[in-house]
């Protein structure tokens, strides 16, 4: 199931770090010199009259400094190229008190260490213990190429506010040094594809390029759910009237990547929906305000509720 939660304006402050570790093993100093990390860019979204939401924490010099100097990181996890020429890494400051009685700060930093040794600062953040929002480096995958790594500025936790939110997705060029970030996406099935839900419309990604259809959401209530297809070549949008509370009618639509085309399928004014799972070729399943599931079938148009 593809997972929907809030977002809006939002807290800079986030979550507190998990303890847990991922191919845990502690980093033999404190970070070497390197090069520094690229200026971030948004992957152009569409103008929306719905707020725009506020980009994952970034590094305070003077609390990242004080953070760092107090501690031997520790390895959260490492991710090789497919090439081999690279190594994801992504190091961990645990919290630590400013004052006896003074707020803690995390500190985190995603580096590219390459076979001859260079080391490259792809992205950090400076994180408060304890806060709200969603925080945290995880990698996620490199395009087959090599050229993108694949990664989440928000591992732990979800932004305040309300509407749909898949997690936010950043992808570095490796040879560019350029880092965009998509604040919702989302892999397809065979992790090939990237759906990116922006303000008012949906684009699709190829991992081992860039933008390769789009489509601008109908003037039909407010963005629900999204869901690929189990081959990846379609996905299914959610629309309902209002998600705060959730109330009035739904809408199914598919967008199809190869004709970038999008059709309704489902138009119901009975019922509120506001999740969609896809698991099965020619049958999706919608999930309504009462948490009964539903399933729809492309095939007859009939819809059942789940036993």
């Amino acid at each position: 199931m593809l997972k929907s939660s809030a977002y809006g304006v939002w807290l800079v402050a986030c979550v507190l770090l998990i303890s847990g570790c991922v191919s845990a093993r502690e980093a033999s100093a404190p970070l070497p010199t390197m090069t520094p990390s690229p200026t971030a860019t948004r992957a152009t979204p569409t103008a929306s009259a719905s707020p725009s939401p506020t980009p994952p924490p970034v590094a305070t010099p003077n609390l990242a400094a004080t953070v760092a100097a107090q501690q031997t990181p520790r390895v959260y996890k490492t991710l090789s190229s497919p090439d081999g020429m690279w190594e994801a890494e992504v190091l961990v400051y645990d919290c630590v008190a400013f004052g006896s009685e003074g707020p803690e700060y995390a500190y985190e930093v995603l580096l590219l260490r390459a076979t001859d040794g260079a080391i490259v600062q792809v992205d950090e953040q400076t994180i408060a213990c304890g806060g709200l929002g969603a925080a945290g480096f995880d990698l996620l995958l490199w395009s087959p190429d090599s050229r993108y790594l694949y990664y989440t500025p928000t591992r732990e936790g979800v932004p305040d506010g309300c509407g749909f939110w898949a997690g936010a997705v950043a992808r570095f060029d490796v040879q560019t040094r350029r880092r965009e970030v998509m604040w919702s996406a989302i892999f397809s099935p065979d992790r090939q594809r990237l759906a990116v839900i922006e303000p008012s419309a949906l684009a699709l990604w190829d991992v081992d390029g860039g933008e390769i259809a789009r489509w601008s959401f109908p003037q039909e209530g407010v963005l629900a759910g999204v869901a690929w297809s189990p081959d990846g070549e379609r996905v299914a949008l959610l629309f309902v009237q209002t998600l705060c509370p959730p109330a009035g009618p739904s809408r199914l639509f598919l967008f199809d990547a190869s004709s970038q085309e999008a059709q309704r399928v489902l138009a119901t004014d009975e019922q509120t929906f506001l999740d969609v799972i896809w698991q099965a070729s020619e049958h999706i399943q919608l999930v309504d305000d009462q948490g009964t599931t539903w399933t729809y079938s492309l095939t007859t148009g009939a819809m059942e509720p789940d036993e």
